[in-house]
């Protein structure tokens, strides 16, 4: 079987011969063109997946990497990140640590507002784990911009059962530049 990309064009070019250009395009093609279109997308993503886990598992993590990984994987987290950042910056630009750091701004809100919950759990275990496979940059990315401004401004009594759920490694990061854990 040809290419998906292959069989998109084949089906306008006929389509194009068969429907005088005087006429609208056929219900049919557009449908086509509709499906071969997602059919491409859809597979680009399940392709950007399995890269995305060779890396992983070689050790080859890096900040757009992460970055992409982690906007697919925490949308709802990524979206007040991009307010912040959008408020901030006023665009969306190409530095990661300045959107890292919008992330620890939007998690520092979130732990004022509520209890931690599983999300928590996993966006602090994703972090771990992105730090001890990423690449040098990745790991100063992490440290840098979202450990070292995480729990910054947050009340006192809503600090404990957040840095209970912290990974130890990124504990001991914090605990690094800050010489000492957040006031708990």
């Amino acid at each position: 079987m040809p290419p998906l990309f292959l069989l998109h064009a084949h089906l306008r070019v006929t389509s194009t011969d068969i429907t005088p250009k005087s006429q609208k395009r056929s219900r049919l093609h557009i449908l086509g063109v509709v499906y071969f279109n997602y059919a491409i997308t859809n597979t680009f993503i399940q392709e950007n997946r399995r890269v995305m886990t060779i890396f992983r598992q070689k050790g080859h993590i890096t900040i757009l990497s992460m970055y992409k990984e982690f906007n697919d994987q925490f949308p709802d987290v990524s979206n007040k990140a991009n307010h912040i950042h959008m408020a901030y910056w006023g665009e969306i630009n190409d530095d990661a640590y300045s959107w890292f750091a919008s992330l620890a701004t939007a998690l520092n809100k979130e732990m004022i507002r509520q209890p931690p919950n599983k999300t928590h759990e996993a966006i602090f275990e994703f972090f771990r784990q992105h730090y001890l496979m990423g690449d040098a940059q990745t790991k100063n990315c992490i440290d840098v911009s979202l450990v070292e401004n995480l729990f910054w401004q947050v009340p006192q009594n809503k600090i404990e059962p957040y840095w209970t759920l912290f990974p130890g490694k990124l504990k001991c990061l914090y605990e690094a530049f800050h010489g000492s854990p957040p006031r708990t």
